[in-house]
């Protein structure tokens, strides 16, 4: 039932109430303008309670519709929630990840430095034998070098009628030649002291061993181990953090002859710039690895570490 049949009800009934007031009594019947006040106010009544009913169902529904967008907020917070813990537990596993490849670097490096240093020696072990034949004949160019100085000295007297001017270019050049053969440091003293120098190094000399390998390399800059010499120069910046100066250094090693220390130079620089927290540019001295050297022993090693999704 309405409100608005609800007020019809009671309009008649209270009629019909008057009806009989005025039916078992003596007094006059109520006044129609006085009911017809009281019948206006119900109506203005019947309006505000409709009106405000109106207004209820109109909060009603914004409240509906608050809850609704409420009830979407919270599902999206849920879903950030998730979205953050799904990352933390990412950033979690990168780090240990890191760490991991960090520890595998280190025992990488220590395992290949002592690989190369084994190499090394080996190297020094087989060239033994040609150290003593280069020997035999450094040994027969001193005597060469003897016997031509004493025949220039005593080419003095053959040449007494030349132009004084002449005759000092002529025994000038002559000496000159003569001794020659005697200037330079002999294969054997070179490695020598090319085993000194990196007995230094793994002594933690590094500094004092640096500076032995750059003489080396002053002394005999086309030895076929002066590019070993620049690789340990090289090393010896890496093992003490100057990991920039390393980079550098190692670049040089493909400048100097023989070569057989370019590749694990470049490998060391892809290490350098890893340490360095660059991983694009370590990513792109491994890639000029696997160009420039197709058929280093590295290689491998490299293709193994891109793939492994640390880049």
């Amino acid at each position: 039932m309405n409100k608005r049949h609800s007020f019809h009800i009671f309009i008649f009934l209270l009629i019909l109430a008057l009806g009989f007031s005025s039916c078992g009594s003596s007094k006059p019947a109520v006044d129609p303008e006085e009911l017809q006040r009281a019948e206006d106010d119900l109506r203005r009544r019947e309006q505000e309670v409709q009106q405000r009913t109106i207004e209820i169902m109109d909060l009603k529904n914004q409240i509906i519709i608050l809850q609704s967008e409420i009830s979407d907020l919270k599902s999206t917070i849920i879903d950030m929630e998730t979205q953050t813990d799904s990352m933390k537990s990412r950033i979690l596993l990168e780090k240990e990840s890191s760490k991991e490849l960090e520890g595998k670097l280190s025992e990488l490096d220590e395992k290949n430095l002592e690989l190369i240093r084994m190499n090394e020696q080996l190297q020094t072990y087989l060239t033994a034998s040609q150290d003593s034949i280069r020997r035999a004949l450094e040994t027969e160019a001193v005597r060469e070098s003897e016997r031509n100085l004493l025949k220039a000295i005593a080419s003095e007297t053959d040449t007494a009628n030349d132009s004084a001017e002449s005759k000092t270019v002529k025994d000038t050049g002559a000496i000159d030649k003569a001794i020659s053969p005697v200037m330079n440091l002999t294969q054997d003293e070179y490695l020598q002291r090319y085993q000194e120098a990196l007995d230094l190094l793994f002594d933690k000399q590094r500094n004092r061993a640096i500076e032995e390998f750059r003489e080396l390399i002053r002394i005999s800059p086309d030895n076929d181990y002066s590019d070993n010499c620049q690789y340990w120069i090289g090393e010896g910046y890496y093992a003490q953090g100057l990991y920039e100066r390393a980079i550098s250094e190692f670049a040089k090693v493909k400048d100097l002859p023989n070569g057989n220390k370019a590749d694990h130079a470049q490998f060391k620089i892809g290490l350098s710039y890893l340490k360095l927290g660059r991983k694009v540019e370590g990513l792109e001295a491994f890639k000029k690895l696997i160009e420039d050297y197709p058929g280093s022993e590295l290689v491998s090693k490299v293709q193994e570490m891109m793939d492994s999704g640390q880049f």
